[in-house]
């Protein structure tokens, strides 16, 4: 009865040894999931930041092709003998 009982115990400890392994199992591979979503979300904050600046930099571009223009046609005026 006793060896039963001792058995009994062993096989419990097996399976809180089981339990306790895959506990820090499913905590890595959480921690490796939370990594790797950091790392997708990096980019797309920088896809986000640089579409941000493309429009100031068109606005910008715009603004200087106009007084290029405006500049051509003022230095058009002067003529060279």
């Amino acid at each position: 009865m006793g060896r039963i009982i001792g058995d009994e115990i062993d096989g419990a400890d097996g399976v809180t040894m089981n339990i306790a392994e895959v506990t820090h199992a499913t905590n890595e591979q959480t921690r490796g999931f939370q990594e790797v979503k950091c790392a997708l979300s990096q980019p797309d904050e920088m896809v986000q930041q640089n579409a941000a600046l493309v429009e100031p930099s068109t606005a910008a571009a715009t603004a200087l092709r106009a007084q290029a223009n405006s500049l051509a046609t003022s230095v058009g005026q002067f003529k060279l003998d």
